[in-house]
């Protein structure tokens, strides 16, 4: 009986798997009027959408996000409207880890959906 040999490339775990030490950021979401929606369901992925990543707002508009490439786009739900925005962070691995150089990851990005 013969043998059939089947090889399968693996597919590399940076396209797939988890981002481990990804920079973060504080977002907090405005509406129109001022207030701090609490719930609002937020999407994080890259432009491909290849790697994405679902927060939930608390209870001051706010979310820890890990920035997940270089572009990020962020999809926010909030009362069956929409919002989007690209945020340019300049994120990229160096010898030191992952560094942001367009986006201070020390502030709070605050988002005022309109």
């Amino acid at each position: 009986m013969g043998e059939l040999l089947i090889t399968v490339p693996a597919r590399p775990t940076d396209m797939d798997g988890e981002l481990l030490g990804a920079p973060r950021i504080r977002i907090v979401l405005k509406l129109a009027n001022g207030s701090l929606p609490s719930g609002v369901h937020l999407l994080v992925r890259d432009l491909k959408a290849k790697r994405e990543k679902w927060y939930v707002t608390d209870q001051h508009g706010a979310a820890i996000i890990e920035l997940l490439a270089d572009p990020v786009v962020l999809v926010a739900v909030h009362d069956q409207t929409v919002f989007n925005l690209q945020v340019e962070t300049g994120c990229s691995v160096g010898a030191n880890g992952l560094k942001c150089t367009r986006l201070d990851t020390s502030q709070d990005l605050v988002w005022k959906l309109q």
